[in-house]
């Protein structure tokens, strides 16, 4: 989605586990491997064309320092700053929980 600031994250391949998926995702974005991943919850969003699911998850253990590999601009934002960066709406459940309120 031009324009719009989002989380890392991407699709999950055929045969991939959601763990799995993030794994890659984040080392394909950003260049970074994790010890560990829990999920916190998901986000099921209609847009007029099709359906996604956000599964949103806390990492812990970022074995590298975040690098924007794929020429996009990367910023760490503190969680009371991103409602000034423009998200695609199913984000901004994420971020309302970031700034401590309800996730799913």
């Amino acid at each position: 989605m031009g324009g719009y600031w989002e989380f890392p994250g991407g699709k999950q391949e055929k045969g991939e586990t959601l763990s799995g998926c993030l794994r890659r995702e984040l080392r394909e974005e950003l260049g970074v491997g994790i010890e560990k991943a829990v999920s916190l919850f998901a986000i099921r969003h209609e847009y007029a064309d099709r359906s996604i699911t956000l599964h949103v998850f806390e990492c812990t253990g970022i074995q590298a320092p975040p690098r924007a590999l794929e020429a996009q601009e990367i910023r760490w934002v503190a969680p009371e700053a991103l409602r000034k960066y423009s998200f695609p709406p199913p984000d901004r459940r994420i971020i309302r929980f970031l700034e401590g309120g309800a996730g799913a």
